[in-house]
């Protein structure tokens, strides 16, 4: 069975509202460069394909469990255009280590990224690798969804400087 990634995006809430064209406006509001802009795409186009990824083989696999988990801020010092050079916010860091099945209804409405430049990742993991004790979560727990991070810091990181050849 073949997984339709456009179908996933639009079933997820985040993905749903995030075209290019809105992402571009958001860029260009806070000043980017367009030059920014077109590299921070080709990052948010992977990300997404990543996500989508994760969201595809979950529901392709029905027994299995997500874990949420936050990316920790890294010291790479001022040259990491990236999300792990930024703390995650209260809600993301909240939810770091809950534990979602599968099987639950909703299941692709509950996954993160809860908005552009979320912390929060998902990791597929087996019923063996549920610890015991785990928090269990619900779609009544998960932050609100925003178009992107209050502290908006992902506009003002020069993206082009850094991108890959």
């Amino acid at each position: 069975m073949s997984i339709d990634f456009k179908d996933l995006a639009s079933r997820h809430p985040l993905f749903s509202r995030l075209t290019g064209q809105v992402i571009w406006l958001l860029f260009e509001e806070h000043k980017a460069s367009s030059e920014d802009i077109d590299a921070f795409m080709e990052h948010y186009l992977a990300w997404r394909n990543e996500q989508l990824s994760v969201m595809a083989a979950l529901e392709a696999n029905r027994g299995a469990y997500l874990r949420i988990t936050t990316d920790p801020p890294l010291n790479t010092g001022n040259d990491a255009p990236h999300i792990a050079s930024r703390p995650p916010c209260k809600h993301c860091r909240s939810l770091h280590g809950a534990i979602l099945p599968a099987s639950h209804p909703d299941i692709i409405r509950c996954l993160p990224p809860f908005a552009l430049g979320c912390r929060c990742r998902a990791e597929i993991i087996t019923t063996e690798q549920v610890p015991p004790n785990a928090p269990l979560i619900f779609s009544c727990e998960m932050p609100r969804r925003e178009l992107h991070c209050a502290s908006e810091w992902i506009f003002s990181v020069p993206w082009a400087k850094h991108r890959k050849s």
